[in-house]
């Protein structure tokens, strides 16, 4: 697997400080929206992560996803079922995880 970050721990530092005096407020948001389903607020985060750290991007999400992502074609070639955790962001967006494996062809549904 990728490691974090790595070449880049000053610049996860700042964007993981940045903002410090909303972090509650983030932090709710980022709740509410995973309990109601909201895939587009994950979206959009995902989207502003790009825009203004596309290298933490690339390491954090891009990367990590693409040497994920053998594993899970294997996971679905054989029994018996896998249960994969990660984290929310790397499921959504234009390089998530979920988006990939639509790509492959699995049929992606969102349950309530």
């Amino acid at each position: 697997m990728t490691t974090m970050a790595e070449g880049y721990e000053n610049d996860y530092v700042k964007y993981s400080l940045q903002d410090m005096d909303n972090t509650e407020t983030e932090l709710n948001s980022l709740v509410s929206s995973w309990r109601s389903g909201d895939a587009d607020y994950f979206t959009r985060t995902a989207e502003e992560m790009n825009e203004m750290w596309p290298v933490l991007y690339q390491s954090l999400l891009v990367k990590r996803n693409a040497a994920w992502m053998p594993r899970l074609e294997e996971y679905l070639a054989t029994e018996p079922v896998e249960f994969v955790i990660t984290g929310v962001m790397h499921m959504h967006g234009p390089d998530g995880l979920l988006r990939q494996l639509e790509d492959l062809g699995c049929t992606v549904e969102q349950l309530r």
